[in-house]
């Protein structure tokens, strides 16, 4: 059977009348700067709505249309989408929009088309086109391709090629295996340019070749910050006691963005490996500390809470907010008494960092304290122990919501009322 829609294409297209054609083309023509601000959202839906019918009618007619606003909309993605998800409908213009006198146009064939490798020497021409745009378009569609006669002609543009081709260059060449990419080799010479060689690390960072490891080790201490972090970031992608040994060194690099970018990085690695090492950084009184602090906390690093416990008393407020907030995300039993200890303290910062999370770890041994906090003179910290009370579903806690939610401060009451009705619907599902 064949879809409606295409049935009906060719009545569409071959109507004298042109009045749905017509309809189409103006609304695949607004421009989002001559819309009324009160219309945008009508417009958009309809907008998209008439991409869909053009593209699931095949009318062919309005593909031109519909490429260059692919081309040239900040976010094209839904509108590649749809020719994506129906592949059948550009593959037969292909190649005569590929070869329009409007380079938008062919900018969009380029970024929505579903080439194959009969398509190769079809996009390897337009490598020359005069215009920067469609050439980065080309190096995008020769990564879908993925044969590898393209490799020598992406890293051309790689190399010589203006901003926009080099990003679409590096983004293809990710696509492909590791043995097409041995040809890179050439790009992280002693004496190729700055710019070259951070983007042959960025295609190296999101596809990995264990053949430039060394080079990739040499890299990471290199004196410009830019090329360190793509080494850093290439070495994550091998395995092996080398590439590990990298990125720990580059929790000691002397540009914290490096830091950060090595810290994250050995977060997704062996965390085994990586929790000691981390700990043993908590030692080091610098910027740097507090980041090591979240990423256990994200890590949830059990072993590491006695360390995190410890260094609470000998570091600065902000600080010890990330330890708080660190060992809430952990867990365990005994994390429930080290923030209960701190709600005498006076910095009121501290006293509700606190007092959320105990209402996130809440259970009903908590209760007395919960009642307690339901009165405190601190807005936040009634309405922590709203949310609290509300998870913890007990008879009890509902006389106590129901003050809460006539509370004077806004927050508080909604908080409240939202746990009320939680706690409402628990109790009616368990009636």
């Amino acid at each position: 059977p064949v879809p409606v829609a295409v049935q009906c294409s060719a009545e569409i297209e071959l109507d004298p009348s042109r009045s749905l054609l017509t309809y189409l083309e103006e609304i695949l023509q607004w421009e989002s700067d001559t819309i009324p601000a009160s219309d945008t959202r009508d417009r958009a839906s309809l907008l998209r709505a008439a991409t869909a019918v053009t593209v699931v009618a095949g009318l062919r007619s309005l593909y031109p249309l519909v490429l260059r606003r692919i081309a040239t909309d900040d976010d094209p993605a839904w509108a590649v989408g749809l020719f994506q998800r129906h592949p059948g409908a550009l593959s037969p213009a292909l190649r005569e929009l590929l070869r329009h006198a409007d380079l938008r146009v062919r900018r969009g064939a380029l970024l929505a088309g579903a080439f194959a490798t009969e398509d190769f020497a079809l996009v390897v021409e337009h490598l020359k086109d005069a215009d920067e745009m469609v050439r980065a378009a080309a190096c995008r569609a020769l990564g879908v391709i993925g044969d590898a006669r393209a490799a020598p002609l992406l890293i051309q543009r790689l190399s010589q090629g203006q901003p926009s081709e080099q990003a679409a260059a590096i983004a293809a060449l990710a696509e492909f295996p590791a043995h097409a990419l041995q040809i890179l080799e050439g790009c992280l010479g002693p004496d190729v340019p700055e710019p070259v060689l951070i983007a042959a690390l960025e295609v190296l960072s999101r596809r990995g070749v264990a053949r430039f490891e060394a080079r990739i080790v040499e890299l990471s201490r290199h004196d410009v910050p830019a090329i360190r972090r793509g080494a850093i970031r290439a070495a994550a992608q091998l395995a092996g006691a080398k590439a590990e040994i990298t990125l720990i060194r580059g929790l000691a690099d002397r540009h914290l963005p490096n830091q950060v970018e090595a810290l994250d990085l050995l977060v997704q690695r062996d965390q085994g490996k990586t929790i000691p090492t981390l700990a043993a950084l908590l030692q080091a009184d610098d910027s740097f500390r507090c980041h090591v602090i979240r990423a256990l906390g994200h890590m949830r690093a059990l072993e590491a809470v006695p360390n995190l416990e410890s260094l609470y008393s000998q570091c600065s407020r902000h600080e010890q907010v990330e330890i708080m907030l660190a060992l809430t995300r952990i867990g365990g039993p005994r994390i429930a008494g080290f923030l209960r200890a701190r709600l005498s303290e006076s910095e009121t910062e501290i006293r509700r960092v606190a007092a959320r999370g105990l209402a996130t770890l809440v259970d009903s041994t908590h209760l007395p304290l919960l009642l307690r906090l339901a009165g405190d003179a601190d807005w936040c910290i009634r309405a922590e122990a709203a949310r609290g009370l509300g998870r913890l579903r007990m008879a009890e806690v509902h006389d106590v919501l129901l003050t809460l939610a006539r509370d004077v401060e806004p927050a508080v009451a909604s908080t409240a009322r939202d746990a009320l009705a939680l706690f409402r619907r628990a109790n009616g599902a368990a009636a």
